[in-house]
């Protein structure tokens, strides 16, 4: 390994552990405190360990799981069953975490052959605070990322020189990516597309990758397939893609339509017409009933969903999670909020100003220091997409990368207020890099302007 990558790493692991032993601290010693129990994970894991299937119950009848894929309980599973207890999961999640900066600086240096930018974008995913975090907790985001960044560094590579092989193992990261979070199972659409483009001038053989792609896509996904098919008598990998924007886009449209709080918005529509008790209702074996419905509901009310899309799409790009650091830290920011604070923004100007005042004089002032940040991210990654897609020899990597985060940006907006920053975690590498691109290309643009300026003023 490469001295300047070595260290990326080491600084990358370093981070992690110091974050962990602070937590640690923090914590009381206590395994709940420390490894908090997300999205039900380790629930699936420790049945797995103790032979109850893949469920999330706690006790009999053992309900089988329709919510999670495969791949990361069953990580989580083999790691505890070989090393008996779950910080020794930490520990091997975060040396894994720690080699995701350096996927992040390969791509850089693919798509634009710049040093300078590559070690930036690597040296910041060593260092973000919250895929730190993410890096030591039992959620999927790092596993998932991993082997996206994977997936996206070999067909790179697939782009630079078409070979079949290059395709199978891109397909195969892909294909387990998706079996660890399942927000990317339509994402070979873009990659066949991108496939026919690069081989434009041959056609048959834009068939032949395309159709092996899809197979080895389809052949990795095809237990879990086949198992929800007959466990449930449906074929989808998750539930989750209906019962996500039933359960919380459209109570999202009505609480920004009818101007109240999201919490009151949802309860109202699971008690009223949504006609559900909470989102564990939604099962694959009754989804189609849901699916049926959604569109009906949501096209009720068009304005609320407008706004959602619109709130979603911005918060997707500015939301730090910083919040969630700080909880990490036992650190009480006393910060609750019944939306994002982009919305109040608009509705109340003078609230907002009050509200940031009096957070200024808290913890919570990383939190507003960390909007900040993400917010100039944004302009300068803008600025970048312009400046990449305005240059011919980037032009279609660019696109293709822009392709990319906007197909993330459309699958958060199923979440509708219930967005935050880890959605956007798995292409914070993309999006920086576009960001260093774009500001270093500002910069060039304002240090030749204030030459060419001083010319004309010795002229």
């Amino acid at each position: 390994m490469p001295r300047k990558l070595l260290l990326i790493f080491l600084l990358a692991l370093t981070v992690r552990v110091l974050f962990f032993s602070l937590a640690a601290v923090s914590s009381g010693g206590t395994i709940s405190e420390l490894v908090p129990r997300f999205d039900g994970y380790i629930d699936i894991t420790e049945n797995l360990l103790a032979g109850n299937g893949f469920t999330q119950d706690g006790a009999p009848p053992f309900v089988p799981d329709s919510i999670r894929t495969p791949l990361y309980p069953f990580f989580l599973a083999g790691l505890i069953a070989v090393f008996g207890n779950h910080i020794a999961v930490i520990m091997v999640q975060m040396l894994v975490a720690s080699f995701i900066p350096l996927l992040a600086y390969r791509i850089a240096r693919q798509l634009l052959a710049d040093e300078r930018i590559a070690t930036m974008t690597g040296v910041f995913l060593a260092v973000e605070p919250l895929t730190v975090h993410l890096s030591s907790t039992l959620q999927v985001e790092t596993f998932f990322t991993l082997f996206f960044l994977g997936g996206l560094t070999v067909f790179l590579d697939y782009g630079k020189e078409p070979r079949t092989q290059t395709l199978i193992v891109v397909a195969f990261l892909f294909g387990l990516a998706t079996l660890a979070r399942p927000t990317i199972q339509y994402l070979p659409l873009l990659l066949i597309g991108a496939v026919f483009l690069l081989l434009r001038k041959d056609t048959a053989q834009a068939i032949r990758h395309s159709l092996v792609l899809v197979l080895v896509f389809g052949t990795v996904l095809s237990p879990w397939v086949i198992r929800n098919y007959l466990q449930f008598g449906n074929p989808a990998l998750s539930v989750q893609s209906v019962s996500v924007p039933y359960a919380f886009l459209v109570p999202s449209a009505i609480a920004l339509e009818e101007g109240i709080g999201f919490s009151k918005a949802q309860e109202e529509f699971n008690r009223g017409v949504g006609g559900i008790k909470n989102i564990e209702d939604i099962t694959l074996a009754n989804a189609k009933i849901y699916k049926k419905r959604f569109p009906s509901l949501l096209l009720a009310h068009p304005v609320g969903l407008l706004k959602s899309v619109g709130v979603t799409v911005f918060t997707f790009f500015t939301h730090d999670g910083y919040l969630d650091v700080l909880g990490r830290l036992h650190i009480d920011p006393k910060l609750r909020l019944e939306r994002p604070a982009f919305t109040l923004l608009f509705e109340s100007p003078k609230k907002a100003v009050s509200l940031v005042v009096s957070l200024s004089k808290s913890p919570a002032l990383l939190i507003i220091l960390g909007r900040i940040l993400w917010a100039l991210i944004t302009i300068f990654f803008a600025i970048g997409v312009i400046k990449l897609i305005k240059t011919p020899e980037h032009r279609a990597k660019g696109v293709f990368i822009l392709l990319l985060v906007a197909y993330f940006v459309f699958t958060t907006v199923a979440v509708g207020l219930a967005v935050n920053a880890r959605f956007r975690v798995p292409v914070n590498a993309l999006v920086f890099i576009f960001t260093v691109y774009g500001a270093s290309g500002l910069l060039s643009s304002i240090q030749a302007f204030a030459h060419k300026y001083k010319k004309a003023e010795v002229l």
